[in-house]
């Protein structure tokens, strides 16, 4: 059996390869962008098609997993978060932006309680529940960049409680 890691990156090549020629992307971005973020963060993938969790942590926290691509020609402002539900099931969001090539060049970490105010439909005029990647931007913090390097650990759990310590 192959390792996951060549079958990925035949998945983004063959991915570009596609949209080269027909214009139009493939639908790899998710499942590439969260063998992206497993990858880089060292989180264990949750079997697929678990509800309301992509991955868990160091620390057991139950992640979403949002990828999206961005280009030159797309700025960040003008694209969408894919739709995060607001079901119980979830601690944190990680989005993973993707470059035309389904690189990896930053993931970045939103926690439950940002994502939910920043969803609430009374404090925004968003209907549709959608951030878009400067929103998501200014409410997480970057936890891996192309460089390769932690920029901020995540927080610990503090189990006497179940809640989090600030860090």
């Amino acid at each position: 059996m192959r390792p996951l890691q060549a079958i990925l990156t035949d998945a983004k090549s063959i991915a570009a390869q596609y949209e080269d020629v027909t214009g139009r992307p493939l639908g790899l971005t998710d499942e590439i962008g969260e063998c992206e973020a497993a990858a880089r963060l060292g989180l264990s993938l949750a079997p697929a098609h678990e509800p309301y969790c992509d991955a868990l942590d160091l620390h057991s926290s139950r992640l979403l997993i949002r990828s999206r691509r961005v280009t030159p020609e797309r700025r960040e402002r003008n694209q969408r978060v894919p739709a995060v539900r607001r079901r119980i099931g979830w601690d944190a969001v990680l989005l993973v932006l993707l470059d035309e090539r389904y690189d990896a060049i930053e993931i970045w970490r939103a926690e439950r309680l940002a994502v939910l105010d920043a969803l609430d439909p009374a404090a925004s005029r968003r209907p549709r529940r959608a951030l878009n990647v400067s929103q998501f931007k200014s409410i997480g913090r970057l936890v891996w960049s192309d460089a390769g390097r932690w920029t901020h650990p995540p927080p610990l759990r503090d189990y006497r409680f179940g809640e989090r310590r600030r860090t």
